[in-house]
């Protein structure tokens, strides 16, 4: 994943301004950034104007990770040599975690609806991206991301 991650300053002046893709380019970064441990204890939900906002279980989890945030906002930028993110909001939100043991067939669902939102834009941006396993992960984030805001 390391070599993935040498791409993203050249994926992320190849998007422009295109704010679904750096959405999407900045949620699959996030989950490289934050490691193992945190990655099932945190959701990102929503990304604009260099704002991160991240689901977490509970206050106790929240409060924490807030104190966390100045590490995990320097190893998140750190993948795109720039400062895409300037400020993480953590939000207790335990809905975002129910459920997460989806079935065979709730995921080929979602994975289903997350591909129908993907834009002619969207799908051109990402066919710049030569790692084909990179480019599926890149445009089921930025689908799921759309599923969830037309759901929202």
């Amino acid at each position: 994943m390391e070599e993935l991650t040498r791409l993203f300053p050249t994926l992320l002046n190849e998007l422009g301004e295109n704010d679904e893709a750096l959405e999407a380019l900045v949620f699959a970064t996030w989950r490289t950034s934050v490691g193992k441990a945190l990655e099932g204890r945190t959701v990102p939900m929503r990304f604009s104007d260099k704002r991160l906002t991240v689901a977490v279980p509970d206050e106790t989890w929240k409060m924490h990770l807030e104190s966390l945030a100045p590490q995990m906002l320097f190893r998140l930028n750190s993948s795109f040599k720039s400062e895409v993110v300037k400020f993480i909001e953590f939000k207790a939100d335990s809905a975002a975690f129910l459920g997460s043991e989806k079935s065979e067939t709730e995921t080929a669902t979602f994975r289903e609806a997350s591909m129908a939102e993907i834009s002619e834009e969207l799908a051109r941006a990402a066919e710049k991206i030569g790692d084909e396993s990179l480019r599926e992960s890149f445009l089921l984030a930025a689908g799921g991301c759309l599923v969830r805001n037309k759901e929202s």
